[in-house]
């Protein structure tokens, strides 16, 4: 019990005194929503990992992508974060 704390301050303070110290709750950041892009046609998933700053083959593994020459346009894609 803090020092400052005795029997002569009102029972307002003497409970808040001996109440345990707690820490505030800081609520953790959400993480940030997953970035997607719809293949438009003529795409190409070279030029959508150039166009994101990211590599061909993270981008297709991200999506589960094994023919890189073989995507679909109104296919969504998820686009890694690095």
């Amino acid at each position: 019990m803090d020092s400052t704390c005795n029997a002569d301050y009102p029972d307002k303070l003497l409970a808040f005194c001996q109440s345990p110290a707690t820490t505030p709750q800081v609520p953790s950041p959400s993480p940030a929503p997953a970035q997607t892009y719809t293949v438009q046609a003529g795409d190409t998933l070279s030029g959508i990992a150039n166009k994101f700053g990211v590599s061909v083959s993270a981008l297709a593994a991200a999506n589960g992508i094994q023919n890189l020459n073989l995507i679909y346009a109104g296919q969504v894609l998820r686009i890694p974060t690095n």
